[in-house]
């Protein structure tokens, strides 16, 4: 046999050999298990809101000023409030349920006696006082 035909039967075995390997790898990914999990998520169709909730708004420049809706809103009668956090600072301030207060502003038809370390007083129409505790404590 000579060098020409060596040759061309080693190009062609070559040329049958490559393709099979070249099929069993596969291209490196450059996608993490994390963005794959995150590209089958699928988008809901419609969202439901259950309960819509008031949104209180303060002064960008006061914080602790509550709006003028949440002052005269009378829509808490009796109801048991939170008292979420306490802040002693120049002024007392209270986070209860949701809304930031002081010492003689209104909650509902509810009035702000007094702000303790671990609880806030508040006083009915009819003079009846009650102390709510802060959660943590």
């Amino acid at each position: 046999m000579s060098k020409k035909s060596k040759l061309a039967i080693i190009i062609i075995v070559v040329s049958f050999i490559i393709p099979l390997f070249v099929s069993k790898i596969s291209a490196p990914s450059f996608i993490s298990s994390n963005e794959m999990r995150i590209l089958d998520f699928q988008i809901p169709s419609y969202i439901v809101i259950n309960e819509k909730k008031p949104t209180i708004l303060a002064s960008i420049y006061d914080p602790f000023k509550l709006s003028e809706s949440f002052l005269k809103d009378s829509e808490r009668k009796s109801s048991i409030f939170n008292v979420l956090m306490i802040y002693k600072g120049k002024n007392k301030y209270a986070l209860v349920d949701n809304h930031i207060v002081k010492e003689g502003d209104k909650i509902g038809d509810f009035s702000v006696v007094k702000i303790q370390n671990d609880r806030v007083l508040i006083k009915d129409k009819k003079g009846e006082q009650i102390w709510l505790k802060l959660e943590i404590y």
